[in-house]
Formats: structure tokens, sequence, C-alpha cells
């Protein structure tokens, strides 16, 4: 191929998209992520990947600058294979905004394979607003839409039946023109998951070739991470990002879980580089990480993509031990508490001193205009510790400590069955 290994181009004085091979035939397409978060474009990394006669795409960014580099590397690969296949580690608009590449390269034959848990979120933003009413029965979730659209939770005052019109007239406008290729996907099942060993870890999986695509179901509800075990190299996706959980149906025990094994993996030395879906030097480099504390700035975080498997353990370690103490500040703040609701549990969490609490004030702080995820965090970790709950007196429920702590991730899927996005 005549491409080079670093290749820098800026068509939009927004975005900057770096090009560069992590190992032979793999390549890391870095995406934008502002700190205005949902003020700005949002553009998740791409990988691509050449696995003997076949091209592997992994998540396609949003917006023409990511679309056209993309189509310019899978095109150099004209003629050297047969066939393409796209995955999406998670459907959420800034991985696959860009979805109408499967007919604008020039490949011939094409498939779009997904975590069948996963197709509901193409229509993201059906699945945005069912997130929002999943949030109904614990809080009035308006509020939280302040940084970002602060009119709303003024308007829900008076109305909250006209809030929630406008809300869904504004997500419809703003993503629902995205193309989701919906009935292109060739589903992967949940059923015909294989056991793949490394070491000490088996996973459930599904084979693409060489590469193993492992349903975490922890960032989304069909979230994915992608392994290559030639190069050693583990496509994170969304798993170790710094604003986890970022919706309700997020897992925080599945993101303990898997960040855990992956830490193991590395441990072992079946890792030695990893890539996730936002890292990059733009993103998460110093100029950010500038404004961490010193026992929060990690330099393993400062990268395109992590080195090394002393680095990769470092890596998944900090976010198995951030969302540990998420989980576990929650549970303390409700036990010191008692009986509460989400809210009050929430105000207090986000005044403790746990390492994984302080990681959050500060990320919150880089991000001037984000929808904190302070009371769905609490909301989600509740739901997953089957914590009884009762109604109060102003609708919302009180919720009783959790008596045991259990590890297992929720199953999200079946209030989303109900959704209109399902």
């Amino acid at each position: 191929m005549k491409l080079s290994d670093a290749v820098l181009i800026r068509k939009d004085p927004i975005l900057l998209k770096q090009v560069r091979q992590m190992a032979p035939d793999f390549w890391w397409i870095e995406g934008w992520f502002p700190n205005v978060f949902f003020g700005q474009h949002v553009c998740s990394n791409a990988y691509l990947v050449k696995d003997d006669r076949n091209l592997v795409l992994i998540d396609n960014g949003r917006g023409p600058v990511m679309m056209e580099k993309l189509v310019s590397l899978i095109d150099a690969y004209a003629g050297q294979v047969d066939r393409l296949y796209m995955t999406l580690t998670q459907a959420h608009l800034d991985h696959a905004g860009n979805n109408e590449i499967l007919d604008e390269h020039a490949i011939g034959e094409t498939h779009f394979v997904l975590n069948e848990r996963e197709r509901p979120v193409l229509e993201f933003a059906l699945d945005w607003v069912a997130d929002f009413k999943a949030r109904e029965p614990y809080y009035d979730w308006r509020e939280d839409l302040s940084p970002i659209l602060p009119l709303i939770p003024a308007i829900g005052k008076h109305s909250r039946e006209l809030a929630d019109m406008a809300v869904q007239n504004i997500v419809a406008m703003a993503y629902g023109g995205l193309v989701s290729k919906r009935e292109q996907v060739e589903p992967l099942r949940m059923d015909e998951c294989r056991d793949f060993t490394f070491g000490s870890v088996t996973v459930k999986g599904w084979p693409l070739g060489r590469l193993v695509l492992i349903p975490d179901c922890a960032h989304s509800p069909g979230h994915v991470s992608i392994y290559d075990p030639e190069f050693k190299i583990m496509i994170a996706g969304d798993v170790t990002i710094e604003i986890n959980p970022v919706l309700m149906y997020s897992s925080v025990n599945g993101l303990i879980r898997y960040n855990g094994f992956y830490k193991t993996m590395a441990e072992e030395g079946y890792i030695e580089m990893a890539g996730d879906g936002h890292r990059s030097q733009s993103n998460w480099g110093q100029e950010v990480l500038a404004r961490f504390p010193d026992d929060l700035r990690d330099k393993v975080r400062e990268g395109d993509y992590i080195v090394g498997r002393d680095n990769c353990i470092r890596f998944f370690e900090l976010f198995e031990r951030f969302h540990r103490d998420q989980r576990d500040a929650v549970i303390a703040a409700h036990r010191n508490l008692g009986p509460a609701k989400v809210s009050d549990i929430a105000e207090a969490v986000r005044n403790r001193d746990e390492w994984g609490i302080r990681f959050m004030r500060a990320t919150h702080s880089c991000l001037a205009a984000f929808p904190y995820p302070w009371r769905h965090l609490v909301c989600g970790i509740l739901l997953e510790q089957g914590c009884r709950s009762a109604a109060a007196d102003d609708g919302y429920p009180r919720f009783e400590p959790a008596e045991t702590v259990t590890d297992e991730p929720r199953d999200t899927v079946p209030w989303r069955q109900d959704s209109p996005a399902a």
C-alpha cells in the first residue's frame, strides 16, 4: 500500500484526523471528542484491519472528514481483498454516524455484522429518548439536561408533557436523519457465542476471521470489545471511557468485570496493545489531563493508544478501579443514609472522597456542557444491586440499602423491548 504509517490531514477547522498503523494492516483512525459535549461534532475513533482476503471496519465515526478518510483507506485495498465486514463496538451516533459507507467503497462484497442486542440502538434518536423515559419512575430526568438544553427543566416545571415533546423534537431534528442501515444487519446471536480461553480468562464471543468479538454488553446493551490474538491488540470500544456510565442501560458491574478480564489478559501476556473509542493525544492529551489533580493524572491515558504489556495492565486496572469505586461509593452512601431516593443518594455520592468519585468530578470539570451521570449512575447501581423500593410522597420511590453486593451485570434488554426503538 502507498500509505505512510502516519498521515495528518486537516480539512475541517474542528476535526483533526490522524491515521496510524498499530500493526501491519491494522489501522487506527482518530476521531474527535470535544470538551463541549454535544455542543460540537462528536466522532469516535475507527479501526481498519486486513485479515487475509477480508477487510474489517470497526466503527465508522461520524461526519464527512472521517468518511473521506475511511473510504480512501478501504479503496486502497481494492484488488487485495474480496469482501468488507463492518462491525460496531456500539451503535451510538458517534460510532455509527457513517453507516452509509457500506455503499461508498470499492470493495465488492459487503457484510454488516452486529450484536443482536445492539440493533435497536441504531435508531439513536428513539433509543436516547427511550433511555430518558426509563428514568421517569425514579427522578425528574429533565433536570439533567440543563447543561445542554437549559430551557427543558424550566419548561418541565410547568408541563412535563410539553418538555418531553420538546426533547423528542430536538433529538429527532439533531439525530433522526442519520442512516441506520438497520435492514442490512446480519445479527450475531447471543445463543451462538462460543467460549474463548486466554490463559485464566474465558469469555463468550464470535469469531470474525482471526478476530474475536466479545459481547461485554457493558457500555450499551450490545456493546462488544474486539480482540486480535495475532497482534495481541484489544479494542475496548467505550468500556474504557472516562464518562461511563453514559446511559441508564450501562452496566457498572459489566464495566468492572470486563476491565478486570482485560487487565488479567494483559498480566498473562495476551494483550500488548489497546485502543478504544475516543483515546487520542488530541482528545485526552496533556492539555486535558493537566486539569486533573496529580493522583488522578496517569500518563497512560495520554496516548493515541496503549503500547506495552505493563501500560495495558495499568490502563485496564485504572478503569476497573474507577468503576469499582463508583459502585462502592453508591452502596456506602446509601447505607449511611438508610432508605432514600435516588436524588438524595446522588447528592451524597458526588461529595464523597473515593478516588473514583474524585476522578468523576475532575472529568466533569473538563466537559463544559455534558449531562453528567450522577443520578443515573446511582439509579443503575441500585437496580443492578436489586435494591427494594417503596413509593414516597412525591411519587419517586425510596430504595432500601443493598443487603449484599452482587458482581453480576444487570440485563437491560427486557425493559428496552418495550421502547419505540426495539
